[in-house]
């Protein structure tokens, strides 16, 4: 770990290899496309951010470096949760006008349809 943070590629790498089942099984459970890449990423800040003095023996660092990761995956769902959800206002004026045409509401409602996420368009 020391020598991975010095900047050593070949440490880093063996690092980021004993640790990829533990970034493969938080990735799956973000289940967006980018979430292996980001935590990756999370991983050497965590190395190159680490106080090696702090840490005694192997066990504490691999604790570290677990929990650190866990509390990523969290805020990592939370940053996924939030750009995903998105609220819709529906103009009822605009339902309420009488002079739009049955072809201009299905129209309308097909355009507001694909506002929906997957979830939403399964539960209508």
């Amino acid at each position: 770990m020391k020598q991975a943070k010095k900047g050593n590629k070949n440490s880093l790498m063996e690092l980021l290899n004993r640790f990829k089942p533990l970034i493969k099984k938080f990735s799956n459970e973000l289940k967006y496309e980018e979430a292996e890449s980001d935590l990756i990423i999370s991983f050497i800040q965590i190395i190159k951010s680490c106080e090696i003095k702090e840490i005694d023996h192997e066990g504490q660092a691999v604790n570290y470096i677990y929990i650190s990761l866990k509390n990523k995956k969290i805020d990592l769902f939370r940053m996924y949760i939030q750009r995903n959800q998105k609220e819709y206002e529906i103009n009822l004026d605009i339902l309420a006008d009488k002079s739009i045409t049955e072809i201009e509401d299905r129209i309308l409602i097909k355009k507001l349809l694909t506002l929906l996420t997957d979830l939403q368009k399964k539960r209508s």
